[in-house]
């Protein structure tokens, strides 16, 4: 690691537009938590999509949350001893 060399690659998303727009890794540094949006998954236009990778790049759990107008997901942060805080900003 730290060499620049791709350790691992993957894609995520259904038939439709999905975009990441925010990652952080866990505190515990084993997990990555991706935040953006779906138009492939959810309940309407666009809904924010969370999901949660283990170190290897495999799904440990995906979220949708939303409407049926537009949301999305710009930033996400982690939190102190409680895991991680979402933002929706639209």
């Amino acid at each position: 690691m730290g060499d620049g060399n791709v350790i691992w690659q993957k894609t995520y998303g259904g038939n439709s537009e999905d975009e990441a727009n925010a990652v952080a890794v866990t505190n515990s540094g084993g997990d990555i938590i991706v935040a953006g949006y779906t138009y492939s998954f959810g309940a309407g236009r666009s809904d924010v999509w969370v999901l949660r990778l283990d170190g290897n790049g495999n799904i440990v759990w995906q979220k949708t949350y939303g409407g049926n107008l537009r949301d999305r997901a710009n930033v996400v942060a982690m939190a102190p001893q409680m895991g991680y805080y979402r933002s929706r900003l639209y």
